[in-house]
């Protein structure tokens, strides 16, 4: 089965380069200081952990970010652009951040649409990239402060003092090695609440960060490419 601490990666999301495709880049002139210095890759993560894990093989051991222009950034960097689908994840992503919470619309009773996709192909035994839609378009947040996680397991319990709620276990990027980190859906009037829990390290307590909406990101599988061979001396 799936673990984080074995099949992620060792780092955690935060590089450093060009946030932009290789097809783009001719463009960093022209946007200046409007791309941010450090940024994340937590969907390239996402699908290439689980790129290695379909292929029987196991994530480089690689304790640090790879930097701009290694194999393995750039295959991680292509790997992000996939997960967006063209335009249609960051488009889904700007109109939940838009939606309200509650309500027939809201992002609660699209919690209650997407877990059902989430937990169906959980049971087939399917690794499912999910995208976490934590901002609002409040003029605060940015569209990038969103993230993206892999499920791999689904625990359900009914507690006898409140609504059903179901556990995901996830892979997260921004977490290495954490095997506890987890999204909790806890029903409601209008479909799911959701939370994510995440450890920081075996010293601190969890990490709780409300959840406003979540829905499944496209993957198709592909082959990890096979790491450069160095002549040695």
């Amino acid at each position: 089965p799936f673990r984080p601490s074995l099949h992620g990666f060792a780092f955690v999301n935060s590089f450093r380069g060009s946030p932009l495709p290789p097809s783009l880049r001719s463009l960093e002139r022209a946007l200046g200081k409007s791309l941010p210095a450090q940024f994340g890759l937590c969907g390239g993560m996402c699908a290439a952990a689980a790129d290695y894990f379909l292929a029987g093989r196991r994530v480089p051991s690689v304790g640090e970010p790879p930097k701009s222009g290694e194999w393995l950034y750039e295959y991680i960097h292509q790997r992000q652009t996939s997960s967006f689908d063209g335009l249609v994840v960051p488009m889904r992503v700007m109109q939940g951040m838009a939606a309200p919470y509650s309500g027939p619309d809201g992002l609660e009773a699209l919690n209650a649409r997407e877990l059902q996709r989430i937990t169906t192909r959980l049971a087939a035994g399917e690794l499912v990239q999910l995208c976490l839609i934590l901002g609002k378009a409040d003029g605060k947040s940015r569209p990038w402060d969103n993230h993206q996680v892999l499920a791999y397991r689904q625990v359900e319990a009914r507690p006898s003092n409140g609504p059903p709620s179901v556990v995901l276990s996830i892979y997260d990027p921004n977490f290495p090695k954490d095997d506890c980190a987890t999204l909790t859906l806890s029903g409601t009037a209008d479909g799911y609440a959701c939370v994510r829990t995440a450890h920081r390290d075996s010293k601190a307590g969890p990490v709780l960060t409300q959840v406003r909406g979540v829905f499944v990101a496209p993957y198709v599988r592909a082959a990890p490419p096979e790491p450069p061979v160095t002549a040695g001396r």
